[in-house]
């Protein structure tokens, strides 16, 4: 999104401190704190409040149509930071088509970043999700609804990408300028914004780069808003809604031809090489350790076994979700020849199986 004067920085960041404290409030506090006023003479009126309590996850996505959805929102921790400014009509999966990419241009975290867009409430302005360049997330729409994120575009586009303005959508916050005419996308999307900084600008630090625990929480929340619809949404930028815009920066072209071909941003996951597995034993009754190599292409690790050596019987697996775990421990089995092999995982991608270790259980 567009940049703003250093004065809005520093209100931002004053926001995004009162935005922290808000989300550790007790419910109780939290009735106490509706209706708050922001410092530096902004004010926050009582309708923008949905928070500071935290949000049930049941009420923020509730309608998951693929199984592992819900595995896949606990591996991204998200923290909530809902309010009722940001929502602007109703967006099932019906509606969904795009997944759009947007960059801060701000030096803020993800709270920061909602701060400043609830100290400019009147543009109620808000993106589904805010990305940090540690990896956090945080979620400010629900995935069935409408955030406005893309605001106008070039005229013509509402045909070229399919996305009518069929009055779902509460009404624009903004007036049209120019060739941008078009208010459609956002009504058919899911937002996504990026804490980056892409050019020199007084005031800011140039960012040669999106760090990669960043990448890796993009990673996964693609998988996750792929899952829970239940279908591949197209990858989009803001410029390609609007010519004129910047999002996302120029550093992140590579990436993004990735995310197109394979889902994930490539430096991670989109080529996994074999783990190598180093050992197994039977340390005690009924009970195998397995130890492997650590391998950095992926994001964890499946440990298969089963008493039979072609694997295609009684086969058991366990998930390992960090790729620092190099070790696990198989439980109650019986007494017999068990047979382990194990292969490198990032989300939904996989790498080839390692070679097979066997061990007689004690």
């Amino acid at each position: 999104m567009k940049r703003l004067p250093l004065l809005r920085r520093s209100l931002a960041l004053a926001l995004g401190l009162l935005l922290t404290s808000a989300l550790a409030l007790t419910p109780a506090a939290a009735e106490r704190a509706k209706g708050a006023e922001a410092t530096d003479g902004v004010h926050i009126p009582k309708s923008a409040w949905r928070l500071p309590t935290i949000v049930p996850e049941t009420e923020i996505d509730p309608n998951p149509a693929g199984k592992n959805a819900a595995e896949l929102r606990r591996e991204l921790n998200i923290q909530s930071a809902c309010f009722e400014s940001f929502v602007h009509g109703d967006k099932g999966a019906d509606y969904q088509k795009y997944i759009v990419l947007h960059d801060t241009e701000e030096e803020l975290d993800p709270t920061g970043v909602v701060g400043l867009w609830l100290g400019r409430n009147s543009q109620q302005v808000a993106t589904h999700f805010v990305v940090g360049r540690d990896g956090s997330v945080v979620q400010c729409v629900s995935l069935d609804k409408i955030a406005h994120h893309c605001g106008w575009g070039n005229a013509g586009h509402n045909k070229k990408f399919g996305v009518p303005e069929d009055g779902r959508d509460d009404g624009p916050s903004s007036s049209p300028s120019g060739k941008n005419t078009d208010y459609g996308l956002s009504s058919w999307s899911v937002g996504i914004e990026l804490c980056h900084v892409g050019s020199a600008a007084s005031g800011y630090a140039v960012e040669r780069d999106y760090p990669e625990a960043q990448l890796q929480a993009l990673d996964r929340l693609i998988a996750y808003i792929d899952a829970y619809f239940g279908f591949q949404s197209e990858i989009l930028v803001h410029n390609q809604w609007r010519t004129t815009n910047s999002d996302t920066s120029k550093e992140f072209k590579p990436y993004l031809d990735s995310y197109r071909k394979s889902r994930v941003h490539g430096k991670t996951g989109s080529v996994l090489t074999k783990t190598t597995l180093s050992g197994v034993s039977s340390p005690s009754s009924k009970k195998l350790t397995v130890q492997w190599k650590r391998n950095r292409t992926g994001t964890g690790y499946e440990v298969q076994y089963s008493t039979d050596k072609a694997f295609k019987t009684g086969v058991k697996r366990v998930r390992v979700n960090k790729n620092s775990t190099t070790k696990t421990t198989l439980s109650k089995l019986s007494k017999k020849t068990w047979y382990v092999r194990v292969r490198t995982v990032a989300l939904q991608q996989h790498s080839g199986w390692s070679k097979v270790k066997s061990c007689k259980v004690k």
